[in-house]
């Protein structure tokens, strides 16, 4: 039987605690008392009834253990007693007292490790700090920074160090677990360098990236409900910015090349099939917009993706049928509210961008869909974008809507 056990079953029988063995010359009376008991002038079958717990303890543990009561023990602060060679104190407890009473008997046992869950090992916690038991908190601070947490787990631990009892210089571990020993500014940096760090490796083919890219997918999913609002920005920058540097990457590359080879194509598919990812999950997430303003004004871009196919490689291929999946989805993303986009933003997307459509994926496919888009642009954009190419857009004018339009707006009678 563990001496937390021990204790608790001395608490079932009785309101005496004998630590070190019942009687064996114990000389220190603790009494345990509710938080905010006055005690002045009480008689003694007063404080008897108001003693929780009567804790008798060796004078010489309670000195080499507590550092509290090794100053209450001292000649300077101790009250000679010439009735009795047995030192009292009151103890105001703040926590369930079966934390107390363990925390007295650990004393007896300095190496005994098993602190239980967090619930009980953060209670237990309290009251070593509250009577200075350094070596129990140090190793409870251990204990605790080392084992899994559940998020209930992490709230309640997050809420004990955020408070005035929670003695950090016996808890270095627990702290760097929790990220308090950096300030603000240095967390927020931190953060950004790791998560820049996860988001270059899910766009890499490393090893990992597989396991990155959920964990990234992840965060983002939750990027709307509860995340604060500066670290939601800041993420959905980062990765958008990641991908905008990779694309342009892209770009570069082709140009700079004047008659590209296979193995440089490969190489590009696999980045663009990696920002593809990206947008993905930023549309998964409904906060594709920042990246979705780069891409729809790239004017080159979409040739690149073309000649891609012209390679007849399943990379190659892969990434414009990925491309183009994801142009299709923009389109419905915005009929259905789930991304905003300007007038002249989502005329861009058309005029750059729909040629890809029809290079990868079928008419019947993308007709319907585009269409409904094609008609949420104002008369003027339609007929600029027919003006543009009337092979690819002037299918997708609606014409009952088109005349009912003309004959609204058309003049009553011609002017002289």
């Amino acid at each position: 039987m563990s001496s937390d056990s021990a204790v608790a079953d001395s608490l079932e029988t009785g309101q005496i605690v004998w630590c070190g063995g019942i009687e064996v010359d114990q000389d220190v009376s603790i009494r345990l008392v509710p938080s905010g008991t006055d005690l002045a002038g009480c008689s003694d079958s007063e404080i008897r009834d108001k003693t929780l717990v009567l804790v008798k303890i060796h004078s010489r543990r309670l000195s080499q253990y507590s550092k509290y009561f090794e100053t209450c023990l001292s000649e300077r602060w101790r009250k000679p007693n010439p009735l009795s060679t047995v030192s009292e104190f009151f103890l105001e407890v703040h926590s369930d007292v079966e934390y107390y009473t363990a925390c007295f008997s650990r004393m007896y046992s300095p190496f005994q490790k098993d602190f239980g869950e967090i619930k009980h090992s953060v209670e237990l916690l309290k009251v070593a700090s509250q009577i200075e038991f350094h070596e129990l908190m140090d190793s409870i601070s251990r204990y605790i920074s080392a084992i899994h947490w559940s998020n209930e787990d992490e709230v309640r631990i997050r809420e004990y160090s955020y408070s005035p009892d929670f003695h950090g210089g016996h808890a270095t571990d627990l702290i760097a677990r929790l990220g308090l020993h950096m300030n603000d500014r240095d967390r927020y940096r931190h953060l950004c360098d790791v998560y820049q760090y996860w988001i270059r490796s899910a766009m890499s083919h490393n090893d990992n990236f597989k396991n990155t890219r959920t964990l990234i997918e992840e965060f983002l999913h939750g990027v709307g409900s509860g995340t604060p609002v500066n670290v939601a920005k800041t993420v959905v920058t980062i990765v958008s910015n990641e991908a905008k540097n990779t694309l342009s990457a892209i770009d570069k590359e082709h140009n700079e090349t004047l008659q590209p080879q296979q193995s440089t194509i490969f190489k590009l598919a696999q980045k663009l099939l990696a920002v593809c990812w990206v947008l993905r999950s930023l549309l998964n997430a409904r906060v594709a917009e920042e990246l979705v303003l780069c891409i729809v004004h790239m004017e080159d871009l979409p040739s690149i993706v073309i000649r891609m196919n012209y390679f007849n490689a399943p990379h190659c291929n892969a990434a414009g049928m990925e491309m183009a999946r994801l142009i299709l989805r923009l389109y419905t993303a915005v009929l259905e509210g789930d991304l905003l986009l300007s007038t002249a933003e989502r005329v861009a997307l058309l005029k750059n961008w729909h040629v890809v459509l029809e290079s990868f994926v079928s008419q019947e496919s993308y007709h319907h869909i585009t269409k409904s888009f094609f008609l949420t642009l104002p008369l003027g954009e339609q007929t600029e974008l027919i003006k543009s190419r009337q092979d690819m857009f002037v299918g997708f004018i609606d014409i009952s809507s088109l005349v009912a339009l003309l004959r609204e707006s058309w003049p009553d009678s011609e002017s002289d």
